[in-house]
Formats: structure tokens, sequence, C-alpha cells
């Protein structure tokens, strides 16, 4: 069966404490644990490690890097104390073998740089571990010998469980953006508009789950991101890599939707989702 909507919303990285000994001045890895991704931390040159402990160890089963800077080419690695090893790739393979013209993004199906400046705002990927893994401290190493700016960046680092929900959401959803632009009227009558950002907007609705979920799953997930916690939610994790690529976003709760509990417990929940940045 595929797997359903998956929720990354307890961050275990932003508890640890981190160090990176290869980092330029003034972009520490403290800078990983910031809402705020424009924030980075960067490699002085080269390869960036980041090391991360906690007092007790704890359970992790994904990992999430946002606005890097790696390229197609880059490993991702992730070296545990318990001797465990998780790696992955920055960028989802877009286009499949034989479509679209010949030499349409860099071999392997990957979006051109051009693409990706017009498709999303924040390169960001996830890796879900095959398994959960439990461990105290990790070395993350972001390798990216052929990177063109010379040095490797990130930043805001994902690190813990996930939350995938028992029952997919209701089809259909709504997905979309919201442009930030401002409308500005000349004294002449004119109007202009002073361009701002899109900002992508999502609406998901999930009913008739069991009582279990409904009240140790869900409930106390939006009882901790309230509107202010931003959060990742990956709405198609085994769909196709062109959806799995436009769905991944790091977003907020916009309103806040009053649960509904029926007969038996059941909760109907709706999450109206705008992009954070």
């Amino acid at each position: 069966m595929a797997a359903r909507c998956r929720i990354l919303w307890r961050n275990l990285a932003d508890e640890a404490s981190l160090s990176a000994p290869a980092a330029a001045n003034g972009f520490p890895p403290v800078m990983l644990q910031d809402f705020d991704p424009s924030k980075i931390c960067k490699s002085a040159a080269g390869d960036l490690a980041v090391k991360g402990s906690w007092l007790k160890p704890q359970t992790c089963s994904a990992l999430a890097l946002l606005r890097h800077n790696l390229t197609a080419g880059a490993n991702i690695t992730l070296t545990t104390d318990s001797g465990q090893q998780v790696t992955g790739k920055p960028w989802l393979p877009v286009y499949p073998f034989g479509r679209g013209p010949f030499g349409r993004g860099p071999i392997g199906g990957y979006l051109a740089a051009s693409e990706r400046r017009e498709m999303m705002p924040m390169p960001f990927c996830i890796i879900y571990f095959s398994a959960p893994l439990r461990f105290s401290s990790w070395t993350l190493t972001l390798h990216d010998p052929n990177n063109p700016d010379g040095h490797v960046e990130a930043g805001r680092l994902f690190l813990g469980p996930h939350l995938e929900t028992a029952i997919n959401h209701r089809w259909p959803y709504g997905f979309g953006f919201a442009d930030q632009s401002q409308m500005v009227k000349l004294p002449t009558g004119a109007k202009r508009f002073q361009p701002g950002e899109r900002l992508a907007r999502l609406e998901l609705e999930f009913s008739n789950m069991e009582a279990a979920p409904s009240f140790s799953d869900f409930l106390r997930f939006l009882y901790v991101v309230g509107q202010s916690v931003p959060f990742i939610i990956d709405v198609e994790p085994e769909g196709p890599s062109s959806r799995r690529f436009w769905l991944r976003r790091y977003v907020r709760c916009l309103t806040e939707n009053l649960p509904q509990l029926g007969m038996l417990h059941r909760g109907q929940f709706k999450l109206s989702l705008e992009e954070a940045r």
C-alpha cells in the first residue's frame, strides 16, 4: 500500500547541541535551528559536516534540509553513534526518460537551475529512513565536490519522527498560490503592482479517523504547532516525482479549523496551510 500523507512536526534537531568546525564565520550551525530558513549555516569551503547530540537517545525516522545549495550530484549522509548510516540525494528526478525535448534539465531527469527558480523558491529535500533509528549523537555530512559556489549551505534542518496519517486525505484537495503583490493607485488613476512573493496554499481534509490517531496524533500535533510553528507536509510521499516536487512544503497553519469529533470519537480534520519562508 502506498504511503499516506506525512507530516514532520516534532523537530528533534532543534533540541540538539550542534557544532560544525568547518563552518564559515558568521554562519554557525545554530542557524539550522531557526524557524527562518534564510538564516543559513555554510562551510568555509567544500563539504559541511554538522555534529549533533542529545542528553538521551532519541528515535528518528526522517531527515529534511531546507534552502540548501546542493547540486544533483551531492550526497547527504547521516552517521550515528550506534553505527547506523543513512544516505540520500538532495533532488528528485522530475522528468522521466524520454519525456520532453532533448537536453531538458541536467542528466538523470533533474530540473535545470532556471526551472528551479521558476518552480520553487526554496530548495528542500526529505529523506525517510527504511526503519526508525534510535541514537544519541550523529554527524550529518553534506558532500558536494562539484558545487559551483565552492561551499555548501543549508537553512533549516529537520531530524526526528514523522507522522503518517492513519487515513489519507480526501479528494479533491486544494493546492495553488496566493500572490502577495500590493496594488498601488497612481494620482492619474492608473494601477500598478509592487511584486510580492507567491506563497503556496494547501487545503486538506481527513475524515472518519479512528479515536486513537485522532486523539493521540492529530490533536497533539495541532496543539503543539498552533499557527506559529512551521512544519513540513508531504502530501504524496510515494507519488510521481513531479507531484512530490510541488506538494512538499514548509508550512504553517493558516487558520484555526476546529476538529469535528463524531460518534465513537471519530475525527474529521481540515488543514488550511500557507507556505512559511
